[in-house]
Parts: C-alpha cells; sequence; structure tokens
C-alpha cells in the first residue's frame, strides 16, 4: 500500500504569487536513466576470523571502512571492538563501494564455519546486483520577471531507489540542496519523494544526484532559452549565483567564484560567437553549453570529522598516517603534499602506509561528497604544523635564535627574513630525539570539522552533429571547466577532470541498464551490452582550470572528484536541441531515442 522510501516539502517565500504575477513561466519534465558503476575491480572480501578470539578481520575494496566496520558490527550483533577492517588498494569506487554489499554476508559465512572466507562477484553480477544510480523523474516550474531573471522555482522529484534503500532518499535530499544553489530565487518549493521498486538497489553513485539535477536544471534552462529566442550563454550569465550575493540555501554562501571567467574562457575555447549551425543533408550541428554547483562535504547533513596524524623522525622524514581512502583518485599523493607544504619538507621526505587499517588508522568516514582534499587536507595541515612548531621551538632553544624569524623551507633551517638557509632540518630532529635534556618526539594528530560548505562551479561546451536521418549524435567537439579552488595537484586533477568528462559522455549518450519490466531481470549485464565508452569513443576532448582561492579550506582548495561527472551530458543534449530544435527531456541520447524525438509521428 505503501512504496514511499522518503518524501521531503521544503517551500519559503510567495510561490503562487509571484507564479500569478510572472512576466514568464515556463516547466519541463526531465526523465533520468538507471546507470551503474562499473569500476575496473568487481567487489570483493576477504574475511578471516581469528580462532582464539573470535575477533574478524575483513580485507574489503571499500570506500568507507570504518563505517564497514560499524555495519558489520551492527548486524552481526557483536561490539565494534571485534571488528577490524583492512582496505588495500580498490580499482575504483565511483560510491559503489561506499557501503556494505556482500561483506557483510562474508562475515556471517567466515564466522559460521570458522575459517577464511573469500567472496568475489563476476563482472554480471557486480553489474546487475550491487549498486546503482537512482533514475528520476523532475518536473521544473520556473517563473521569471520582465529582466529574464529567475524569481520563482517549483519543483517535483521522484526517485527510484530499487528494491532496498541503499542511501534512498538521501539521494533526493542532495538534489533540493543543489537546487537552489547556482541560480538562487527567494519563492521556492521543493517536493521530493523516493519510492521503493522491485528492481535493482539505487544508492550513491559520483556526484550524488548531481548529474540527475543538473542535467534536468539545465536542460530546462536551455529549453526557456529556445522558447524565449535568447543567447543561453547570456541568460545563464545574469541569473548566476555570485560572492556576496543572494543565497536561499542551508549552505553559508559562496566565498570564491571564479565562474565569470570560466564562462568566458570556455566561450572563447569552443568559438561560441563565430559558431554558425549549418545542415549538410541529413547531418545537422549545433552548439550547447551547461554549468553547475558542488558542495565540499555533507556539512551540516551528517557527521564530518576527519583525523590525521604525523610523526617526524629523527633524519626528518614523516610518516602520515590517515584513516581517508585512496580508491585511485590520487588522494594519498595530495594528502602528502599537503603534509610536506606544513612541514616544510620535499614531497620525497613523506612517507604513508598503503593500507588503512581500522585498529591504528584515525578516524576517517571514508571517500565520498568530495569531502577528502578539503575535510581530511585541514586534518593534515594542522597536524603538520603543530609538528612544525615543535621543530620550530626546539631549533630557537638550541641555537639561540629569535622564533618569531625562523622557518622551514624545502628541508631547510631558514632566516625567515632573508630566506638564508640556517642548517639543515636533519640536523634540528636529530638532536631533538637524542639530545634533547628529556628526549622528546616529535608527533601529532589532529581533527578537522567542517564548519563551512561553499560551492565548487563546473562549466562545459560540446559542438555536435546529428544525423536526422539515423539519430547518431556525433560529439565534435567537448571542453570541460572547473573552479575547484587551488589546484593542489594539477596531474591528477586533469586525470579527474577529463575522466569525468568521459563519464558524463557515458550518462548522456550511451548508458542505461535495461530492465524487464515483468520480472526485473537486467537484460545487459555485461560489458558488451551495457555501453561504457571506449577509448575509440573519446570525442576531441580538453578541458582547464580556472583557480578561486577558497579561505575556508587548507591551501585554498575546493572539491574536485565529482564535480567533472555534472556538466558535459548535458551540454551535449543542449547541441543536440541547438541542432534541431527538438527539446529532448529523456536520456541517454541514444540513436534510438534521439531518431524518436525527431520522427514521433513515425512511431508505433
Amino acid at each position: 500500500k505503501n512504496n514511499i522510501c522518503g518524501e521531503t516539502p521544503v517551500e519559503f517565500g510567495d510561490l503562487e504569487g509571484t507564479f500569478a504575477n510572472a512576466a514568464y513561466v515556463f516547466e519541463d519534465v526531465i526523465e533520468t536513466p538507471i546507470v551503474t558503476h562499473s569500476p575496473i575491480e568487481t567487489h570483493l572480501s576477504l574475511v578471516e576470523p581469528d580462532p582464539g578470539s573470535g575477533r574478524l578481520t575483513v580485507y574489503a575494496s571499500n570506500q568507507s571502512v570504518f563505517i564497514l566496520r560499524e555495519r558489520i558490527a551492527s548486524a552481526l550483533g557483536r561490539p565494534i571492538r571485534d571488528i577490524r577492517v583492512i582496505k588495500g588498494y580498490v580499482g575504483g569506487g565511483f560510491g559503489g563501494k561506499q557501503e556494505p554489499i556482500y561483506e557483510i554476508i562474508n562475515c556471517f559465512a567466515a564466522q559460521h564455519c570458522g575459517r577464511p572466507v573469500l567472496l568475489e562477484l563476476t563482472r554480471e553480477e557486480s553489474l546487475s546486483m550491487t549498486r546503482t544510480r537512482h533514475s528520476d523523474k523532475i518536473r521544473i516550474r520556473s517563473a521569471l520577471d520582465k529582466d529574464l531573471h529567475f524569481i520563482a522555482r517549483d519543483i517535483e522529484l521522484i526517485a527510484n531507489t530499487g528494491a532496498y534503500s541503499g542511501h534512498g532518499h538521501n539521494v533526493a535530499l542532495a538534489q533540493l540542496s543543489h537546487s537552489n544553489a547556482l541560480y538562487p530565487v527567494p519563492n521556492f518549493r521543493f517536493i521530493c519523494k523516493t519510492v521503493y521498486t522491485n528492481i535493482a538497489v539505487a544508492s550513491a553513485m559520483r556526484g550524488y544526484g548531481g548529474p540527475q539535477w543538473h542535467y534536468a536544471m539545465e536542460s530546462h534552462v536551455e529549453n526557456i532559452c529556445h522558447r524565449l529566442g535568447l543567447d543561453p550563454y547570456h541568460f545563464r550569465e545574469i541569473n548566476v549565483c555570485y560572492p556576496g550575493g543572494p543565497f536561499y540555501t542551508q549552505f553559508t554562501g559562496v566565498n570564491s567564484s571564479a565562474l565569470p571567467e570560466m564562462m568566458a574562457g570556455g566561450r572563447a575555447d569552443i568559438g561560441w560567437d563565430d559558431f554558425k549551425k549549418t545542415e549538410e543533408g541529413t547531418v545537422k550541428r549545433g552548439i550547447g553549453m551547461a554549468l553547475a554547483s558542488y558542495v565540499q562535504s555533507c556539512y551540516p547533513h551528517s557527521v564530518e570529522t576527519s583525523s590525521a596524524r604525523i610523526i617526524v623522525h629523527e633524519d626528518a622524514s614523516a610518516t602520515l598516517v590517515i584513516g581517508a581512502t585512496e580508491i585511485g583518485q590520487g588522494a594519498e599523493t595530495t594528502f602528502a603534499q599537503v603534509a610536506a607544504e606544513a612541514l616544510g619538507f620535499p614531497y620525497e621526505w613523506i612517507m604513508m602506509p598503503k593500507v588503512i587499517d581500522t585498529d591504528v588508522s584515525p578516524f576517517d568516514p571514508g571517500a565520498y561528497a568530495s569531502r577528502q582534499t578539503y575535510v581530511t587536507g585541514q586534518a593534515v595541515k594542522k597536524a603538520g604544523l603543530m609538528c612544525k612548531n615543535d621543530i620550530l621551538d626546539f631549533a630557537a632553544e638550541e641555537h639561540n635564535l629569535d622564533r618569531d624569524k625562523i622557518d622551514i623551507k624545502q628541508g631547510n633551517l631558514i632566516n625567515s627574513e632573508d630566506e638564508s638557509i640556517i642548517c639543515p632540518i636533519k640536523e634540528i630532529t636529530w638532536k631533538l630525539y637524542y639530545r634533547h635534556p628529556v628526549g622528546a618526539v616529535c608527533e601529532h594528530e589532529a581533527y578537522a570539522y567542517p564548519t563551512d560548505n561553499t560551492l565548487t562551479f563546473a562549466a562545459a561546451f560540446a559542438v555536435v552533429a546529428v544525423d536526422t536521418a539515423t539519430g547518431e549524435v556525433e560529439v565534435e567537439k567537448l571542453r570541460t571547466y572547473l573552479d575547484s579552488g587551488v589546484i593542489i595537484n594539477p596531474m591528477a586533477a586533469r586525470g579527474q577532470l577529463l575522466g569525468g568528462a568521459m563519464m558524463s559522455y557515458g550518462y548522456g549518450l550511451t548508458e542505461q541498464l535495461l530492465i524487464n519490466p515483468k520480472t526485473g531481470a537486467i537484460y545487459n549485464d555485461n560489458l558488451l551490452d551495457y555501453k561504457v565508452p571506449r577509448f575509440a569513443d573519446v570525442p576531441d576532448l580538453d578541458g582547464r582550470f580556472f583557480e578561486s582561492f577558497e579561505p575556508s579550506s587548507a591551501y585554498g582548495n575546493k572539491s574536485m572528484g565529482e564535480p567533472p561527472n555534472l556538466t558535459p551530458a548535458v551540454a551535449i543534449r543542449n547541441a543536440v536541441l541547438d541542432a534541431t530544435g527538438v527539446p529532448m527531456n529523456k536520456f541517454p541520447l541514444t540513436p534510438e531515442r534521439v531518431w524518436e524525438f525527431l520522427h514521433p509521428e513515425e512511431e508505433d
């Protein structure tokens, strides 16, 4: 009788009065597909029971080992101290390994038989019986004043969570948080429902509701521009949020933004002003763009804390121990960079354990919400500065120096006024350990609790050619951009930027789990029929960063992992609209679906 997993209404301002007196009112319904994570490594775990204590050691390919430990203990009815989780290398996650999947079953099996148990899924099992991205049906109604500013927004969202909750309604709530950030309005209503259906379970996936929401909103924006004959660039330019501007969400506002520069750069790169729509035979060309905003963590909705431990050794090498999870995104490299910067040491002097072990690693909720460099990075910086201060205090005493006039740079103790080298820092750390009158060590653990949640910005521009006879969409050029604050590791960041663009490309054009409507079985549970883009599918793709300085972070940085996945799909869709004049509000835009949109009179 009731298949509602969760339902949330939010409303403020004079919604109906504003719509009644608006110069323009527009409405669209957008539908998004079910897709799956498809990491190279499938789900697997090894559980080893200790014959003496009965403790379970779980070796898992997982993004959130401390949360996994707590969930296993809760499911087995055992105290947390009985469960130890160790994470080694993870061959990709994208959100699909954020929560327990089969690890609890594996723990139960190992506990029952008293023997180690290895459970590894096949590719078909991983595609069809783990987790997916929620499919959505989103109705957006917008009111504009005579100057073409958004003044009211009314949204109804239905999210399909499948047979079990997973992250369930939280993903719809994340979409609520996105829905009034990029284009803020003072009159607003958002009613979201998450429903159970007898199909594969939906849960967290890269962007956590952001891809669905931004596809819907940016399609709606483009449809408005198409109906009114407006320049889509200019319309966005006058409606986007900006530092110091009005803001109506639970977030703290826009602290930093390079969005205007990023839009202008993308416009120039793609040749927006010089582009002319063309038609050769059945092939039509068009140009499109899309914008997005994203957050830095789950604050203030759920627990946000991270910790880091740094031990500076006698030779001035340092070990950084964290609980944050490396899943292929380059987190370990970035944290080592942050530690080196805080300490004043060369990067090569920083060592990190290659595993996370809940028995010895400091607490961290894990790799999700693009939070790690922003949240854990602050903890690493704090721990590094605490160690650095200990070294400088001792150096000032040992050498009879003015504490305020010395610093550490590239592994040397320096005079901070003229940066002249006093001595290698190794001489100081050696004495700290072995010649100090009371015998000292240099080790600190620090914690970070964010009290801010500002915005990262993304943009994409695309040029496409659409064959109206076959429905095939060729992406001739795709440009993608981010304002992720100060870029700490440019090479890793570029990998995220272009990799996220290709994941979004698949979301927009090729990927969809096809489900038997009578049985719920998945038809295409293999990588032949589930169309993840191949290297051969990569279009003329490039991108760059426009840096701003985010004051609430460790070194001016903002979120990086998920924002690249938000805009390319809908930029392509909007270019298709420009080429064909037909708003396509359901995707992916496979040749079949495009052909059906273009030839509705010929459908059965």
